[in-house]
C-alpha cells in the first residue's frame, strides 16, 4: 500500500537519474549529451534498514554549506591573501542573497546556515551580520554598524577598516581610487557616498546616531538530520507557492519547496524502530494467534494504545498532511490524531467507527507558517484501543507528507554538457542505503551565451580615457532582451572589484559607459560581461590598461 508517492504529478515526464550508496562517496551523472538542463529536484530516500545520519550532497566542487564554518570556508576558497578572502567572501554573500522581507524578525534569518540554505533572502541586518561572521571565520577582523535605517559591515586589514555593502552591492572609494572607505569615512565625508548612491542613502550616512552592532549573527543551526528507513527528503529548485513569513505575505522573488515523506504499512516489525514512542501496541506480524483485523492493535484491549512519530528536519516545515489507514468495527470505537511541538499542540482530528480505509488530516493550521515561528520538529501521536478485541480497532498504515522550504542556490545543481561530479556525505550503521534521484528537464529557453570577444577596447589594449565606453560582440535573437552585468576588477583573478556592481547591471545594448572617477591612470583593469535572465552566466575576463591622458 502506497500512501505517499516519492514525487507527484509536478515531475511527470521529467528526466531522472538514480544511484544507490550504502556509505558516503562520489558518483557521476553524465550529461554530455544534454547541452542545457533545468534542475527540478534532488531526492534522498533511505531504502535500507538503518538510519542515515547527516546526509549532505555536493555537486561539482560547490555546495559545502552544511554549517556556518564550512560556508565561510567555501566562500573564501581559492584565495591566497586576506584581502582576496575579504573580497571573495563579499561576492559570495551578495550573489547568494536577495534583498527581501525576512521570514521572521530576529535570530531566525540571522543564523548564517539558515540564511543560505533555507531562505536566501533577508534585509541588510541579516546579510551584514552574516558577512561579519564569515570574515571573522577566515581570520579577518570585522564589525557591523547600525545606522539610521541601515546596517553595514566592514573588515580591517592593517590599520584601516574597509566597508563592503553586500545588501546594496556597493562600496565607496577614496580619492586615490585604491583605498575603500570605512563606515566612519562615509559618515564624516558623505560626498564619498553621494557620488555612488541616491540621496536617501546619503542621508543615512549623514545621521550621527550610528552604533556598533554586537554580534547579531547566530551559528548554532546546522543541516544535521537523519533519515530513518522509508523516509525521503525531496528538495526542489522551484516552489509550490509555500513559504514561511511572519513579516510580509508578499511572495519572495526566489525560493524552493520540498517534502519530508514517510510511509509505514506495519507489515514488519521495523515500525518499532522508526516510531519514537510506542505504548501498548501489538502487531499481527508479532502475534501469530491474531489472523484477522488491523495490522497493529492494542496489546491490552483494556488500555489505550499509542504510536508517536517524530518528524525532524534541517529545513522548516510549512504545511503537510498525515494519513491514517484505520480499521474500526463499531460506533463506539475511535482513533485520535494529535500533533505536538514546543509550546503548541493541536488535535488534528478523530476517526469514528465503523470505518475502514484512509483518512487524511491537514497540518497547515498546526504548523501555521504565516503566524508562528519556524518549526523544525514535531510529533504526531495516534491513539486507539480501549475495551476492544484485537481485531476490532487499530491501524493498517501511517503516512507523513510534510512541506519544507529551501534555498535553490544551496542545492546540488547538475550542469548540462559535462560529466557532473557528485559527493555524498553520510554516516550510518550497516544496513543504511541512500537512494539519490536527480530530476531535471531539457532547458528549451533561448540560450544567451556571454559575449566572447571585446570590441573596444580590444583585449590587452591601452586606453587614455578614465571613463571609457566598453563595447563587446554579442548577438541577441531578434526581440530578445537579457540582463547583463559588467564587472571590473583590479586583479587578474576577478576578485577585487574596481567598480561597484550595482552600477553596471540591467538591460541594455552591447556597451557600457564607464562612469567617471573609478579608473586610475597607470593601472591595468580586468573586466567581464555576465548575461542571462539574472546575469548568472559569466563571460571570460579581458583586460585593458589606462595610460596617461
Amino acid at each position: 500500500m502506497v500512501l505517499v508517492s516519492l514525487w507527484g504529478a509536478a515531475f511527470a515526464g521529467e528526466t531522472s537519474h538514480t544511484v544507490r550508496l550504502s556509505s558516503g562517496g562520489r558518483y557521476a551523472v553524465d550529461l554530455t549529451t544534454h547541452s542545457r538542463v533545468a534542475n527540478r529536484a534532488v531526492i534522498i530516500r533511505n531504502t535500507g534498514t538503518a538510519d542515515i545520519v547527516n546526509p549532505w550532497l555536493m555537486a561539482n566542487g560547490r555546495g559545502d554549506w552544511f554549517d556556518a564554518p564550512r560556508i565561510a570556508a567555501e566562500a573564501a576558497g581559492g584565495t591566497s591573501t586576506p584581502l582576496e578572502k575579504a573580497w571573495k567572501t563579499w561576492h559570495f554573500v551578495r550573489r547568494n542573497t536577495t534583498h527581501w522581507w525576512p521570514a521572521e524578525d530576529g535570530a531566525e534569518v540571522q543564523d548564517v546556515t539558515k540564511l543560505f540554505n533555507v531562505y536566501g533572502y533577508g534585509f541588510c541586518d541579516d546579510v551584514a551580520t552574516a558577512l561579519e561572521y564569515m570574515w571573522k571565520a577566515t581570520g579577518i577582523e570585522a564589525r557591523s554598524w547600525v545606522m539610521s535605517g541601515h546596517i553595514i559591515s566592514e573588515f580591517k586589514l592593517g590599520d584601516r577598516f574597509t566597508m563592503l555593502d553586500a545588501d546594496r552591492d556597493v562600496f565607496y572609494p577614496l580619492e586615490d581610487l585604491e583605498t575603500i572607505a570605512g563606515v566612519e569615512d562615509c559618515t564624516s565625508r558623505t560626498e564619498l557616498v553621494a557620488r555612488v548612491s541616491p540621496p536617501n542613502i546619503v542621508d543615512m550616512y549623514g545621521e550621527t546616531n550610528k552604533v556598533m552592532f554586537q554580534q547579531g549573527y547566530a551559528t548554532t543551526h546546522t543541516m544535521a538530520m537523519r533519515l530513518r528507513p522509508g523516509e525521503a527528503l525531496e528538495r526542489c529548485f522551484t516552489n509550490r507557492g509555500k513559504f514561511h513569513a511572519l513579516m510580509s505575505r508578499e511572495e519572495p522573488p526566489t525560493y524552493g519547496n520540498g517534502r519530508l515523506t514517510y510511509t509505514e504499512d506495519f507489515s514488519t516489525t521495523a515500525f518499532r524502530r522508526n516510531f519514537s514512542r510506542i505504548t501498548n501496541v501489538a502487531s499481527r506480524t508479532e502475534d501469530q494467534a491474531v489472523t484477522s483485523g488491523p495490522a497493529v492493535f492494542a496489546q491490552d484491549p483494556k488500555q489505550p494504545a499509542f504510536i508517536t512519530y517524530a518528524a525532524e528536519s534541517a529545513y522548516p516545515f510549512l504545511d503537510g498532511t498525515v494519513t491514517i489507514d484505520a480499521h474500526l468495527t463499531t460506533a463506539e470505537q475511535q482513533i485520535q490524531v494529535l500533533a505536538r511541538a514546543p509550546r503548541r499542540q493541536k488535535l488534528l482530528g478523530t476517526i469514528k467507527g465503523p470505518f475502514s480505509g484512509q483518512r487524511t488530516f491537514s497540518l497547515k493550521a498546526f504548523i501555521a507558517a504565516d503566524r508562528l515561528p519556524a518549526m523544525y520538529n514535531f510529533t504526531v501521536q495516534v491513539g486507539f484501543g480501549v475495551n476492544h478485541s484485537p481485531a476490532a480497532a487499530g491501524l493498517n498504515g501511517f503516512a507523513l507528507d510534510a512541506d519544507i522550504q529551501c534555498a535553490p542556490a544551496s542545492l546540488p545543481a547538475l550542469l548540462g554538457g559535462r560529466v557532473n561530479d557528485l559527493e555524498l556525505e553520510m554516516t550510518g550503521k550497516p544496513g543504511a542505503q541512500a537512494e539519490i534521484t536527480h530530476v531535471w528537464r531539457e532547458n528549451t529557453e533561448p540560450h544567451l551565451a556571454p559575449p566572447s570577444r571585446p570590441i573596444i577596447p580590444a583585449n590587452g589594449d591601452t586606453i587614455t580615457s578614465s571613463a571609457p565606453v566598453l563595447t563587446w560582440e554579442w548577438d541577441l535573437p531578434d526581440g530578445q532582451t537579457a540582463w547583463r552585468r559588467v564587472s571590473v576588477f583590479r586583479d587578474p583573478k576577478g576578485i577585487i572589484s574596481a567598480l561597484a556592481p550595482r552600477l553596471a547591471v540591467g538591460e541594455g545594448p552591447n556597451r557600457f559607459d564607464m562612469p567617471e572617477g573609478w579608473l586610475k591612470p597607470g593601472e591595468t583593469y580586468y573586466w567581464r560581461v555576465s548575461t542571462g535572465t539574472t546575469a548568472d552566466q559569466r563571460g571570460p575576463l579581458w583586460s585593458f590598461r589606462v595610460g596617461p591622458e
